[in-house]
């Protein structure tokens, strides 16, 4: 993720129509939410 985007952002970038879905999906994927991934990562 690019610092400073949203997830909104994020899953818009990604062809998701739904933010929710996108995070659905990425914790499926990674066993983590994306706003966890961000402060681990210092990303926000």
């Amino acid at each position: 993720q690019i610092k400073g985007m949203s997830n909104e952002a994020v899953a818009d970038y990604l062809n998701f129509n739904d933010p929710a879905n996108f995070r659905r999906s990425f914790k499926r994927w990674t066993g983590s939410t994306p706003t966890l991934i961000q402060r681990l990562f210092n990303f926000d």
